[in-house]
């Protein structure tokens, strides 16, 4: 029904406005009729767009297991072995459903989980090893509905909930991330009279593995802010309005609203006015079909020995020295997914910098070139190795 003081547009009088002369997009109607009734004070101006409440349920699952094993190898207890074990496995409603009897848009999946092993062996009563092996795995994931391609009506919620409810596109996507880290490690101690030698050694593995679809659609809008000049050639009363005898024949829109005509009234028409393109690369140069997920795996690996003495000088005095050694790999991505640039960064920017202070053009220096790299590649990574550690 049409509000006293309003006018309601007939489908003849609004084809007649419509610059192409079609008038009402019968596609548009019959998703319209398929959204609930308004039953609340919206964001807009409550005649051609309202707002709708619901009570939606949250229903959060959070649990945790864990396991323990101790065990003695010999009955004298100088060897052992232990185990411990952790599991996460927790559902976390970021965002609820966009209208009843929907699922929820969004949500939050943990399962990371934890291993620890070690074996202790005293050898003899002045020789000890204790040999530790560590697993950690973050898991995380927010699992979204996103999941095909979409025409999208601006100012309007889409009615399967594949839009975001807080206007980011990320936020009701899948993505994820899992990363698994192993840690190694062993130390052996002896003592000698009044000093305690201790050596030993660790490595640890890192991955990173991460995927998400949040850029992989191409989006598709009708959004009226894109029409020739932002709509107005659509209002009846503006003078830019294209269809002059159309644009005539019903009441002009009242001075001061012509923003809500212009957001509201021209999605009838259905026009796709807005077109976002999502091309992801494989690294062959092919193009990543839409809605593929982005698969990226980086990696880290550090290594680590030292060597210790522990000299007990008197009954209360102890000093401990010793040396310790640390490497890290530059972190590369192990599917080839990586670049490097030519020049060198940091020379690039020296130079760029000497050229200013010289008073000559920036535009001297060379340009920059990306290139593949990392180990996948067989080719040097982001830095070179630092053994000066």
């Amino acid at each position: 029904s049409v509000p006293a003081g309003s006018y309601g547009l007939t489908p003849a009088e609004l084809a007649a406005i419509d610059p192409s002369g079609i008038g009402v997009n019968p596609d548009v109607i019959s998703y319209l009729i398929q959204f609930p009734n308004v039953n609340s004070v919206g964001s807009r101006d409550n005649i051609n767009i309202g707002g709708f409440r619901f009570n939606s349920p949250v229903s959060n699952d959070f649990k945790t297991y864990i396991a323990r094993v101790d065990f003695n190898l010999t009955a004298d207890g100088n060897h052992t072995l232990f185990a411990r074990g952790s599991l996460q496995d927790d559902q976390i409603v970021s965002f609820g459903p966009a209208f009843p009897g929907q699922p929820d848009q969004q949500l939050l999946l943990g399962n990371s989980r934890g291993l620890a092993l070690g074996y202790k062996a005293v050898l003899s009563p002045t020789a000890v090893n204790n040999f530790r092996y560590g697993y950690t795995r973050i898991g995380e994931k927010f699992s979204g509905i996103l999941n095909s391609e979409f025409a999208d009506l601006r100012f309007i919620d889409e009615l399967n909930g594949l839009d975001s409810p807080d206007g980011g596109s990320s936020t009701i996507a899948n993505r994820g991330r899992q990363l698994p880290a192993h840690h190694i490690r062993d130390d052996f101690s002896v003592t000698k009279g009044s000093h305690t030698i201790s050596l030993g050694g660790e490595a640890r593995f890192t991955r990173n593995n991460r995927a998400s679809n949040a850029a992989t659609f191409n989006t598709f809008s009708v959004n009226p802010s894109w029409l020739p000049n932002v709509g107005r050639n659509t209002r009846p009363g503006s003078t830019d309005c294209f269809v002059t005898a159309g644009c005539t024949a019903v009441p002009a829109v009242q001075s001061g609203q012509g923003s809500l005509w212009n957001d509201t009234a021209p999605n009838l028409l259905g026009i796709i006015t807005q077109v976002n393109g999502q091309f992801n690369f494989q690294i062959d140069g092919t193009v990543q079909a839409s809605g593929d997920p982005l698969v990226r795996r980086f990696a880290v690996d550090e290594y680590e020995v030292y060597l210790q003495d522990q000299w007990r000088m008197t009954p209360t005095l102890t000093l401990t020295y010793g040396t310790r050694f640390f490497v890290s790999s530059p972190p590369w991505e192990t599917n080839g997914n990586q670049v490097v640039p030519t020049p060198n960064l940091g020379n690039w920017f020296e130079l760029r910098r000497t050229l200013m202070l010289s008073g000559l053009p920036v535009s001297d220096a060379p340009r920059l070139a990306f290139e593949p790299g990392g180990p996948a590649n067989d080719a040097r990574g982001y830095y070179a190795w630092d053994w000066n550690n």
